[in-house]
């Protein structure tokens, strides 16, 4: 018995990180999955969704500059799912961060194992969707939502495009530095473009339509 526990344990310590990223990657999309089954769907909800996610797809093929090894600064292309996600609140912005990620895999996918695909394509678009969590606060659901997208690419570049970095700089640095040159600007439009009067104006009046509906 214990000669079988010492092998479990050998064994649990030789797997790779990207292996423990599947795994917990696993647990939580079916977590996640679980949540927004719960979910109380609505037909305006699915539609604004569906318009929503498609705004920022048009809008991701507006590139400004595009980074070497992936990633972009657009004209606020995720600006559509963090509103949604804002509006409609955290779950159906997951949601539809999840659609929008995959059809990002789908327009220009860069794959080098299934856990980089995870951590730059699905989760950080799907993280979109937290913005929801601060519905009294705009600019604070879009930088703690930019953040969870950040984090997510940042894991991905020190894990599995370290090698790119120049000499003598650490992966996780390059991974930071690389990352932040794209995220940064392209919050910063976000939130520009949030708080445009207009813009600053229309979005509370949906969030509490949307909320007197459910």
């Amino acid at each position: 018995m214990s000669a079988w526990f010492t092998q479990l344990i050998e064994g649990i310590q030789s797997l790779s990180a990207a292996v423990w990223i599947i795994l917990a990657s696993l647990i939580l999309l079916g977590a996640l999955l679980l949540f927004l089954r719960r979910q109380r769907w609505s037909a305006r909800m699915i539609s604004v969704g569906a318009l929503s996610v498609a705004m920022a797809f048009l809008l991701s093929y507006i590139v400004v500059y595009r980074m070497p090894y992936g990633g972009s600064i657009t004209p606020a292309s995720m600006l559509p799912i963090l509103a949604y996600g804002w509006v409609f609140g955290p779950g159906p912005g997951i949601a539809a961060g999840l659609v929008y990620g995959c059809l990002q895999l789908i327009q220009d996918p860069v794959i080098v194992h299934p856990a980089q695909v995870l951590l730059d394509y699905i989760f950080p678009f799907a993280a979109l969707g937290l913005a929801g969590l601060f519905p009294k606060r705009l600019w604070l659901g879009i930088l703690t939502a930019a953040f969870a997208r950040f984090v997510f690419h940042y894991l991905a570049g020190f894990l599995f495009w370290g090698e790119y970095a120049p000499e003598g700089q650490p992966a996780m640095l390059y991974s930071l530095l690389y990352n932040g040159s794209y995220m940064l600007p392209e919050t910063a439009v976000c939130l520009a473009i949030a708080y445009i009067p207009a813009v600053r104006r229309v979005l509370p009046r949906l969030r509490g339509a949307a909320a007197a509906k459910r």
